[in-house]
């Protein structure tokens, strides 16, 4: 994100209780035990979600939530129990979005949980057409009780999938697009992360919300071939896990520092699987967001930025080997560069840097007939001739080889910038290299534009210093390990405050810095390109989910359905 002033609020657990209690008044007293397992199922995905070291626990989170799901005959307390569950795999996203500010925050508690209570509540309402139907005469009255828990049970994990896989998609909500609650991301540091590379993180969701509902008939008391069906697809879903991971590791410890020291400058090395490629160093500024705010107000403290971010890397290049490019993160630079040849500011350029050097900075210009720039954010690609852009921009030779405008703008808090057509693909230190800012990395199928441009390499460029002190960063370096999976190919993540590092082509950290320190990281890029099914095909199973999930709303909503209808309670 582009440096701006940002509120930051810890209200993520009131916001949630109250959302809870109003939707409690909805459902009665008598659904109280199915919305405590909703909040157990919550809970469980949360802790699953944060970087704890707990990601197993994905795999029997929604066994309570599901169980509440299926059991029930109110359509009202399957959509309830749903959207309870659903707060926890968002938990982080809902932290990022409280850090940008409290309205985006409650915008995104508001929306994020509605695909998820319709998911639910559609699931009782399937429940309700197949009892109506399959309860003909009193002879089939065993086999009524166990076909609805059974078809719900079916039906839970494609409906759940869908509801993830479809607020995330741009192409329908455009900037409006929500990729949070993916209980996918839980995996990354398990065999399971391996699935990504079939069809994104979507095909790793898909495994955990599949194993979830086979343990939910394993444990629900049913008949004994029910249960060993069961069993016996939660160990086929294992073998496959097994058979597709082929070395994922686990990323190294990232000690964090209470204070901000830009006086240290340190040299990290760590030895790259894969055939080594040319050596890169990442800059970690550790700046507050005050540094640049003072730097875009006064000429002077831009100047001082500028030369401070300059002596870094040159300090960095004399502790160690010599890198063949440098990366800054995004924003580091003091912005914004125009880009009008006319009207170049040599003063916004790192002159005497180490060259090549690739680094984020906020850009700007004006179309053929516009007027003065005025101060970042005053212009406005549909009100006027004058742009703003949140850029990343390749140095050679002290002049801008190539510039990559960030592609995917954050909702509201990035309002007005220009977004970017596309992942680039250009040549620096002898790789083809794509570059990914902040949010970019959030959506797999830019990095999925990106390799099938030719990109030997991912480079993320970041700034999460509006939350540095959360889950957020950590979050960031998680999502990324995932592209890098999902693509086959090597990552490059550039952070202000940390954690920044190198991930391998099958998403194993091999280099990472602490956080909240001013420090630097070299290390040679493990080069091992391999083009994965999602790369060739791309994330089918989404829209398989979504294809699925529209025919179960259709027969949900089919003739038959007396069972399960609103308000209804259970029997």
């Amino acid at each position: 994100m582009t440096h701006a002033p940002l509120s930051r609020t810890s209200r993520v657990g009131v916001g949630g209780g109250a959302c809870a209690a109003s939707l409690l008044g909805s459902v009665g007293a008598t659904s109280v035990n199915a919305v405590f397992s909703a909040a157990v199922s919550a809970g469980l995905a949360a802790a699953a979600m944060r970087p704890w070291g707990l990601g197993a626990l994905a795999l029997v989170a929604y066994v309570p939530a599901f169980s509440a799901v299926a059991t029930t005959r109110s359509v009202a307390t399957g959509a309830v129990v749903a959207a309870i569950a659903s707060l926890g795999a968002a938990s982080v996203g809902y932290e990022a979005t409280a850090a940008i500010g409290p309205h985006v925050y409650l915008l995104a508690l508001v929306l994020a949980p509605l695909p998820f209570a319709a998911a639910g509540a559609v699931a009782v309402r399937f429940a309700g057409v197949l009892r109506s139907r399959y309860a003909a005469t009193a002879a089939e009255h065993v086999a009524t009780r166990s076909r609805p828990s059974l078809a719900v049970v079916a039906a839970l994990p494609l409906l759940w999938c869908a509801a993830e896989w479809l607020p995330a998609q741009p192409w329908l909500w455009g900037s409006n697009a929500m990729p949070l609650g993916a209980i996918g991301y839980s995996q990354v540091d398990l065999p399971t992360l391996r699935l990504a590379t079939l069809s994104s993180v979507t095909s790793v969701s898909a495994a955990v919300l599949v194993v979830n509902a086979l343990l939910v008939l394993v444990v629900s008391g049913g008949s004994p071939s029910l249960r060993l069906a069961a069993s016996t697809g939660v160990t086929a879903v294992a073998v496959i896990v097994a058979l597709a991971n082929d070395g994922a590791a686990s990323p190294p410890s990232t000690p964090r520092s209470p204070a901000y020291r830009p006086d240290v400058v340190g040299t990290v090395s760590e030895p790259s699987p894969g055939r080594p490629g040319p050596i890169v160093r990442l800059v970690q500024p550790n700046l507050p967001d005050s540094a640049y705010l003072a730097a875009a107000a006064l000429p002077g403290a831009r100047r001082a930025l500028a030369d401070h971010l300059a002596e870094l890397a040159r300090a960095a290049d004399t502790a160690g080997p010599r890198a063949d490019l440098t990366i800054l993160p995004e924003a580091a630079w003091p912005g914004p560069i125009r880009l009008d040849d006319t009207a170049r500011d040599p003063l916004l350029l790192p002159s005497g840097a180490p060259q090549p050097l690739l680094f984020g900075a906020p850009s700007a210009g004006t179309d053929a007939a516009g007027g003065p720039l005025t101060p970042q954010g005053g212009g406005s690609a549909t009100s006027d001739a004058r742009w703003y852009a949140n850029s990343a921009f390749l140095l050679d030779g002290d002049a801008v080889a190539r510039v990559q405008d960030k592609v995917h703008l954050v909702p509201i808090a990035e309002r007005g910038l220009r977004a970017g057509t596309g992942p680039a693909v250009f040549t620096a230190a002898g790789l083809a290299l794509s570059v990914l800012i902040c949010y970019d990395v959030v959506f797999p199928a830019t990095s999925r534009s990106a390799a099938r441009a030719g990109a030997e390499v991912l480079v993320v460029l970041t700034d999460d210093s509006f939350a540095a002190k959360g889950d957020v960063p950590r979050l960031h370096l998680r999502v990324a390990r995932f592209r890098a999976v999902e693509t086959g190919l090597p990552l490059v993540l550039a952070s202000n405050t940390g954690p920044s590092g190198i991930v391998s082509a099958h998403g194993s950290v091999v280099a990472l810095t602490p956080e909240l320190v001013a420090t630097t990281l070299t290390a040679a890029v493990p080069l091992a390109r391999h083009t994965t099914a999602y790369v060739r095909v791309g994330d089918w199973l989404g829209p398989l989910a979504a294809l699925g999930a529209v025919v179960v709303a259709v027969l949900a909503l089919s003739r038959g359905g007396g069972a399960g209808s609103f308000g209804s309670r259970p029997t």
